[in-house]
């Protein structure tokens, strides 16, 4: 009789306690596994969070110039944007800068837009820019900026396409032949293209010929006034 009632005892435990781990499992929340088109679509999607990444949306932006003009990203909708995260204390940011000089008065009528992105400057950006000839556009104090698309090393490179997508991104001296096949892809120009060129001057067309003589000059009048020029003598 005992042993009957201790054996209902541990049925109605081990009963509970399944009940009990049944709930407990039902309560956490389950992953289900992805499918394999799910799994290359997660391989692809840009990072919450995280700085773009070739492909993803450029995060927008707005800072000032050196003259207090706040410039939006969305201003240069339908424009190729070329970004470069720069100092004057860091000298592989300085030796670049002549490539981006170039690029910009080679592609401006295209529709590049370079842009200096200043960051951390201990001197003056402006000053530098204008006694180097630089005449692209500087925006100052681009720190934020910086942290939102993942800057960490300068010169850092970003390149955005015309649809507002992130084309190319770069760190480093060493990526101007890069950069500049980036820009070049991005307008659909060719690398044999400098840009639009200035117009030729207008030739002179020659002179076309005209059928009409020239008129004889007149014989000099070796006569005097009032008086009758002789005549010549006649053979008889």
């Amino acid at each position: 009789m005992a042993q009957r009632k201790w054996m209902g005892v541990l049925a109605f435990v081990a009963a509970a306690g399944f009940i009990g781990a049944s709930a407990s499992t039902l309560a956490q929340p389950t992953r289900v596994p992805p499918k394999e088109k799910d799994k290359e679509k997660e391989t692809t999607a840009p990072r919450r969070g995280g700085p773009p990444r070739v492909g993803d949306v450029a995060p927008q932006w707005k800072a000032k110039d050196a003259d207090g003009k706040e410039h939006k990203l969305s201003d240069y909708k339908g424009k190729v944007v070329v970004m470069d995260f720069w100092a004057t204390w860091c000298g592989p940011c300085k030796r670049v800068m002549p490539g981006l000089q170039k690029l910009h008065e080679q592609y401006k009528d295209e529709g590049l837009v370079v842009i200096g992105m200043n960051v951390n400057e201990q001197g003056d950006a402006p000053g530098y820019m204008k006694s180097k000839g630089f005449n692209y556009l500087l925006l100052l104090n681009a720190e934020q900026i910086a942290r939102d698309y993942g800057v960490g090393p300068i010169p850092a490179f970003f390149v955005i396409g015309k649809d507002g997508k992130l084309v190319y991104s770069g760190v480093g001296s060493d990526k101007e032949e890069a950069l500049a096949r980036a820009v070049r892809h991005a307008l659909g120009v060719s690398e044999n293209d400098k840009g639009k060129k200035d117009k030729a001057p207008d030739k002179k067309e020659p002179e076309k010929p005209t059928d009409k003589k020239p008129e004889k000059p007149e014989k000099p009048n070796s006569t005097t006034p009032g008086t009758t020029p002789d005549k010549p003598d006649r053979k008889r």
